[in-house]
């Protein structure tokens, strides 16, 4: 399904939404967090999207956070493009994880990491 080698061990995953840049359909899937990449997989994109930590510039978690509204995961590579995730269950449990990866492998030192929440008594 993901094609990874077998040294890029499975830390979490989850389902999620990913919506497309330029489309206005949301793709659901599930987001697979590895030692070495985040990837995500839905039989509606293929190849998967996988990226691998050494070219992430960029971690973003923004939303509102309330029960019946869940915040969203912004993820931006080398080239530019960015990948957001949403409807995750614990986004910021998933957001400390990820960030606890990048660390771990090295990139945490050339990246932006930026948090941009509503609290549910603004809302």
């Amino acid at each position: 399904m993901l094609d990874l080698p077998p040294d890029f061990l499975l830390v979490a995953d989850m389902e999620c939404v990913h919506r497309r840049k330029g489309k206005l359909t949301n793709t659901h899937g599930h987001l697979y967090i590895f030692n070495k990449c985040v990837a995500f997989y839905s039989k509606e994109i293929k190849p998967p999207i996988i990226l691998h930590y050494d070219k992430v510039k960029g971690i973003t978690k923004s939303g509102k956070i309330a029960d019946r509204i869940k915040g969203k995961i912004k993820i931006v590579v080398e080239d530019g493009s960015s990948y957001g995730f949403k409807r995750l269950k614990n986004r910021d449990h998933t957001h400390d994880q990820i960030v606890g990866l990048l660390n771990n492998f090295g990139s945490l030192s050339k990246m932006s990491i930026t948090s941009s929440v509503i609290s549910p008594s603004a809302i």
